[in-house]
């Protein structure tokens, strides 16, 4: 069994709380954490794709779960994600597809407060993802949707940044 998150519980116990606080439904079924841990349980190896979500899988039932779960991390092909021309202003590029759960508010408001800031040079933001109402920001910001993972490689080498803010993630959290 190949697990590319984090256990339900851990997930779920992480985002509740903030889904709450943007006035956001965040359902937790309480039957897919049970079947999730269930198969967990049954399954002779697990393969994780970072050590905290091995973490968050043994945590279940440590006895069980820690001998049989290894870690396989995910790869990427390097050479596609070499440095490039740079644009001008600073380019800043966010990429995920829940703006809660990734961050994407933190980072807004981040940019709002450092807009002003002496010496800090114009810049603007690049979102990869779901498109979202970012109200009234004193920056551009340039939404591009969903993009073919073909894509991604060119839009990574003309940032200057890349930020992931995300709250909770199997991945970047490792």
């Amino acid at each position: 069994l190949y697990v590319w998150n984090n256990a339900d519980w851990y997930r779920d116990s992480q985002l509740a709380t903030e889904y709450a606080m943007f006035n956001q439904p965040y359902s937790t079924r309480p039957i897919n954490t049970l079947m999730n841990t269930l198969s967990l349980r049954q399954a002779t190896q697990v393969i994780a794709c970072s050590p905290f979500v091995r973490a968050t899988h043994v945590q279940i039932d440590p006895g069980v779960m820690e001998p049989k779960t290894v870690i396989a991390f995910w790869g990427v092909d390097s050479s596609k994600f070499v440095p490039g021309t740079k644009r001008r202003p600073f380019t800043v590029l966010f990429s995920g597809g829940d703006p809660i759960r990734k961050g994407l508010n933190y980072l807004v408001d981040a940019l709002v407060r450092l807009k002003d800031t002496p010496g800090v040079p114009d810049f603007e933001l690049w979102i990869i993802g779901t498109k979202v109402g970012l109200g009234n920001v004193p920056f551009k910001a340039t939404q591009f949707g969903m993009v073919p993972f073909s894509r991604v490689p060119e839009l990574v080498r003309q940032a200057h940044a890349i930020v992931i803010p995300t709250l909770e993630d199997g991945i970047a959290c490792a």
